[in-house]
């Protein structure tokens, strides 16, 4: 296989395949009745549309992530970055029915700019390896600007949660104190290990997080609240705290603070 070949199929893995499968979900839900040439045109234009902004998006990160030497560079971690986001347009499309208009665009630009500082406490190894292959692997992290993307790519199912519903909250704020707390217990859980460990435990973490606030969202989309009703991200907290605490007992840790 050529490394172009592998390279287009990497970016069909990456980019492709997770808006596909959103707009193919959502089109057997709301065209269904469709005739299937019409139906495959709409799709198709749909996912261009879903490209297009997930191009839109890495373009607005990348002044701030891609600082490369030559072009060459640059277009290996633009498209690292499109891999990042793919998933979160993707998870958009899949819950709405509609591609984001320029506010939700507007509103995940911000949730990922605020977990760019995320990054500045973890130093990159010096191992040279593809940028959209490691991305979802457990492999070294070799510079600065991979450091940012695999972050923000551990922070991914952290954004997909809050952006289906904030509790009443700025998602860029809660975003930003979401972070800070996985960030404290996984400072608390990796103890004196390295940073390459830390990440580790952040991704973990941050799954357990999203897992707990979606949790609570179904809770309360299945409640009958009343109208009104002083919304709380408390409950989110706890199962939280609750299930690092099950965690530890099973690792036979002291519980994380």
């Amino acid at each position: 296989m050529t490394q172009q070949s592998a390279l287009l199929i990497k970016t069909l893995e990456k980019i492709g395949a997770p808006l596909a499968a959103a707009v193919e979900e959502v089109s057997q839900r709301a065209r269904g009745d469709m005739e299937p040439a019409a139906r495959e045109v709409e799709d198709a234009k749909i996912i261009a549309q879903l490209l297009g902004q997930t191009v839109q998006i890495s373009l607005s990160l990348g002044g701030s992530l891609i600082q490369a030497s030559d072009e060459a560079e640059a277009d290996a971690l633009r498209l690292a970055v499109a891999a990042m986001i793919a998933p979160i347009i993707a998870h958009h499309y899949r819950q709405n029915g509609i591609a984001p208009d320029d506010n939700a665009l507007s509103r995940i630009t911000k949730s990922l700019e605020a977990t760019l500082a995320f990054a500045e406490n973890f130093n990159p190894a010096s191992d040279q390896g593809s940028r959209l292959s490691i991305l979802g692997e457990d492999v070294l992290v070799f510079d600065t600007a991979q450091v940012d993307i695999t972050v923000l790519d551990a922070l991914v199912p952290v954004v997909n949660a809050i952006g289906e519903f904030s509790f009443g909250l700025s998602e860029t704020k809660l975003l930003q104190d979401v972070s800070e707390k996985i960030k404290d217990k996984a400072v608390a859980f990796n103890g004196e290990g390295d940073k390459l460990a830390e990440l580790t435990i952040i991704k973990s973490l941050a799954k357990i997080y999203a897992d707990c606030h979606l949790a609570e969202v179904r809770k309360l989309s299945n409640s009958k609240n009343e109208a009104g009703a002083e919304l709380s991200i408390d409950p989110v907290w706890t199962a939280f705290d609750t299930r690092l605490a099950m965690v530890n007992t099973l690792l036979g840790l002291a519980p994380v603070a």
